[in-house]
């Protein structure tokens, strides 16, 4: 398996530490590797004027207005 770095500003690690925590991932690394992983089904609603919805770790939508979408699986291994 291929490892890249990514370099981020101090902010950007940030706001990527405490999604990982509210989305209930181990660390960023695995959040990181999630997002990666689950790029092309993670709906873009910049079209529509509104924010994207996170998903969780286990595949439910952080509001209630997401229900409809579909949620992208958890990686394999993953433990919630």
């Amino acid at each position: 398996m291929r490892s890249l770095e990514l370099t981020v500003d101090d902010e950007t690690a940030r706001s990527l530490a405490v999604e990982a925590e509210l989305l209930d991932f181990d660390d960023v690394e695995r959040y990181l590797g999630w997002l990666v992983a689950n790029r092309f089904a993670i709906e873009d609603d910049s079209q529509r004027g509104a924010a994207s919805v996170p998903t969780r770790a286990d595949g439910t939508m952080s509001t209630p207005t997401a229900m409809s979408r579909p949620s992208p699986a958890p990686p394999p291994g993953r433990t919630v």
